[in-house]
């Protein structure tokens, strides 16, 4: 009994140290050897360097003829004419035509250089007053008998854009100016075709005959100091 009794008791002492012993987790096992991490591969995107633009070059237009060679052309009076309008205030304009008697065209080491005379005896009148012409060609305006002839002489031909401006020396009554104006022009083979609409003031030059920036007093009676003129001459090569 007592045997049976001691045998129990061990039993018992073996279960109770059993339920409180901790039970300690043992670490992973380490591999020695371990597999590199992948490495993720960032994707660089690098920026676009920006274009540079430079400012935009001066454009050069090439002229239609060869300006460095010498050339001289012959106005074709037949096919040329010089119209001109003037009026006063407070009536039609008076239109008419003068004749360019003779012209010349030369462009020599890259400058072009020009002339044109006027007959002024020749002014036409769209209405066909001798009253009027008369009257224009006398004292008060051109003096035809004294002064028979205008002319101009170009001194220079700078290209602007698709078209030209003409600067020369524009001579009536003895008295000579400076005039500058815009023109177009058309080349072919040895031919020159000219456009262009400009006008004047004519008291530059001692037209003053009822002017009303000089007699202030005429009210519509006056007569523009602006003469317009649109010009088209053909030049021949010579």
């Amino acid at each position: 009994m007592k045997l049976a009794y001691l045998l129990l008791l061990l039993t018992l002492a073996t279960l109770a140290f059993g339920c409180t012993t901790d039970t300690v987790n043992e670490p992973a096992p380490v591999d020695p050897d371990p597999e590199p991490e992948e490495e993720t591969e960032v994707e660089v995107v690098e920026e676009e360097e920006a274009e540079v633009v430079d400012e935009a070059e001066t454009q050069t237009v090439e002229l239609p003829i060869d300006i460095t060679q010498t050339t001289s052309y012959t106005l074709d009076t037949a096919a040329s004419t010089l119209g001109y309008s003037a009026t006063r205030l407070a009536a039609n304009p008076h239109t008419g035509t003068v004749d360019i008697t003779e012209g010349s065209l030369l462009v020599e080491n890259s400058v072009a250089t020009g002339s044109f005379t006027i007959d002024m005896d020749t002014i036409t009148d769209n209405r066909d007053s001798q009253m009027y012409l008369a009257h224009v060609k006398g004292d008060d305006f051109f003096a035809v008998d004294q002064f028979p002839t205008s002319a101009l002489e170009i001194t220079s031909i700078a290209q602007d854009g698709e078209g030209f401006v003409i600067v020369g020396d524009l001579t009536i009554r003895d008295q000579t100016h400076e005039i500058s104006f815009p023109a177009t022009a058309t080349f072919s083979d040895e031919r020159v075709e000219a456009h262009a609409e400009f006008e004047i003031d004519r008291t530059r030059w001692g037209i003053v005959f009822d002017s009303g920036s000089i007699f202030t007093n005429l009210g519509d009676r006056a007569i523009k100091d602006e003469i317009e003129f649109t010009l088209d001459v053909v030049f021949v090569q010579e």
